[in-house]
């Protein structure tokens, strides 16, 4: 049984498991899933699985560490994202202050003028 684990740990650690399907963490159930065994085959308490357990949890933590890096990478890019939205908003906020402004002046602009409408100044003779 110890060395079908630590078998299925080296499957495991180098991504091509048999019989578990990623995504997966490195544990003592998916080490014995991956070794054709039931979960909770390996025991704390048995003193036949210490070092198999020692290499399990050694093994999570190398494997878990490249994920780490990407969760981080993740978390960064989400708050860009969330940064540039603001910018964004604000970005149209002011937009839409300034299109209400420029109808404010025309309309008082035509009101005392009395001119139905408004030539762009770049079509003007």
């Amino acid at each position: 049984m110890i060395s079908e684990c630590f078998d299925a740990l080296a499957r495991l650690m180098s991504g091509a498991p048999t019989r578990v399907t990623a995504p997966y963490k490195i544990n003592n159930d998916t080490v014995a899933l991956e070794a054709r065994f039931p979960r909770g085959s390996i025991k704390k308490y048995n003193p036949k699985h210490i070092l198999l357990r020692e290499a399990i949890t050694k093994g999570a933590q190398l494997f878990s560490a490249p994920h780490a890096h990407k969760k981080e990478e993740l978390r960064s890019k989400k708050e860009e994202i969330f940064g540039l939205k603001q910018l964004l908003a604000a970005s149209l906020a002011r937009e839409v202050m300034l299109i209400h402004r420029i109808y404010e002046l025309e309309t008082e602009l035509r009101s005392e003028h009395k001119v139905k409408t408004l030539i762009p100044r770049s079509d003007r003779p």
